[in-house]
This record gives C-alpha cells, sequence and structure tokens, in this order.
C-alpha cells in the first residue's frame, strides 16, 4: 500500500454528499413514512454488506472471503427475526433496515436510497444508541443507460475510508474486469488500487478471477452466478 495521499473527484464528492446529509434523518424518514411502501421484503445473512442481499457491487462478496450477500426469504414464519426489512415503490427499492439480534431482533440501521437520471445514492443511519440517527456510511453507484452498473463508491463516514469499484463489460453484457480503488484511514493513511479481470464458464457463470500480476482465484461454489 501507499501512505501518499490524495482525495478522488468521487471521494471528495462522497465527503460533500456526507456533509449535506448528515443532519437529514428527519426529512428522509418522515419521506418515507408519509408513503406506506408497495411491497416489504426479508432478507437473511449478509450483515457484513451495507444492504445484504441487496448489494449493488456484484463483484464484492466475491472477493471478501467467508462472506456472502444473505437471501431473501419468502413469506417468512416470523419476519421480525428475519436481519432486514426492504420496502418498495413503483419497483424501486427505497429503504433498507438492519436489524440486531440483541437477545431481541432491533432496529439497527436505516438506509434512505435516493435515485436521479443514472445515479443512485444511499444513506444509512445508526439508528440504535448511543449515535441515533447519525450518517454512518454513504454509497453511490453509477448506471449505464441500458442500466448496467458502472460504478460503486462507498464512504465510512466517521473513518473516512473510501471503496470504489469500476466495471467493464464483454459484447455480450458479462462483466469482463472490474478494479478496486481504497483509502484506509487506520494506523495512516494507506491508499490501493487493485485490477481483476474475471473468469466465465461456457454458461456465462463467473468460476474465478485474474489479478493482474497473473495469479488466479477459484469463487466458492456457493457463489458462483452469471455476472
Amino acid at each position: 500500500m501507499k501512505n501518499r495521499y490524495a482525495m478522488t473527484d468521487t471521494q471528495s464528492e462522497l465527503c460533500a454528499l456526507a456533509e449535506k446529509y448528515a443532519d437529514a434523518y428527519d426529512k428522509l424518514n418522515k419521506r418515507f413514512t408519509d408513503v406506506p411502501p408497495e411491497e416489504i421484503v426479508y432478507g437473511r445473512g449478509g450483515v457484513c454488506f451495507h444492504r445484504g442481499p441487496f448489494l449493488p457491487s456484484p463483484v464484492f462478496d466475491l472477493i471478501i472471503g467467508n462472506a456472502n450477500r444473505g437471501r431473501t426469504v419468502a413469506k417468512p414464519r416470523k419476519p421480525e427475526s428475519c436481519d432486514w426489512h426492504f420496502y418498495f415503490s413503483g419497483g424501486q427499492l427505497v429503504v433498507a433496515e438492519k436489524y440486531a439480534d440483541d437477545f431481541e431482533m432491533r432496529l439497527y440501521s436505516r438506509e434512505f436510497i435516493l435515485r436521479e437520471e443514472q445515479c443512485e445514492l444511499g444513506l444509512t443511519f445508526h439508528v440504535l444508541e448511543p449515535f441515533p440517527h447519525a450518517l454512518s456510511f454513504v454509497s453511490l453507484c453509477r448506471y449505464h443507460e441500458e442500466g448496467k452498473i458502472a460504478s460503486y463508491a462507498t464512504l465510512t463516514v466517521s473513518q473516512k475510508d473510501f471503496h470504489e469499484e469500476r466495471y467493464s463489460y464483454q459484447r455480450d453484457g458479462l462483466i469482463e474486469s472490474f478494479s478496486f480503488n481504497d483509502t484506509l484511514v487506520y494506523n495512516g493513511i494507506q491508499t490501493r488500487q487493485l485490477n481483476y479481470c474475471l473468469l466465465h464458464d461456457e454458461r456465462g457463470v463467473v468460476t474465478g478471477y485474474e489479478s493482474e500480476n497473473g495469479h488466479v482465484y477459484e469463487v466458492q461454489k456457493g457463489k458462483q452466478r452469471i455476472i
């Protein structure tokens, strides 16, 4: 990792958005509660990611060992026992709620998802004490006109840790390669950039990925899918 540090344009943009929406919880929550959702979907697992089964990144869980996206649960017997409650309006996800199991399931965080043209902004607020309604995490996705994701970036508000992914596609629409650009604020500021190519089988299922130095990594069978 390098210790030289200069903010990227995307990182500066996320920091500005974090400042803009730092105190927006009440306003966003009123907008959400004023219009009842058309559909609620429940999920389990994937709690290490900010949106669980609906994580925008198509590749992040492939790289992170022993981490999974989780899954949606159709008609759970006890919805209150699920890790996630996802609220949809107009066919789009508008709020994602994460619940924490601390002797009982309690609402841990609420993410509001805002869209404008080909951009999607996610604003995650802590709900539990001692930081109720504090903005903790910001995500920003940009999409191509045909709907495929072009980039995904996140900012941990308190630490200012930054992560960005960019994707390039094959003619058949499968992801050909992607890059990670990270800034980690821990024991000094450190930055890194990683580049990978995805390896597909004849069905288009990702079976592995190759780093720029030629090292090949196998994707766990449970994570293999068409992307």
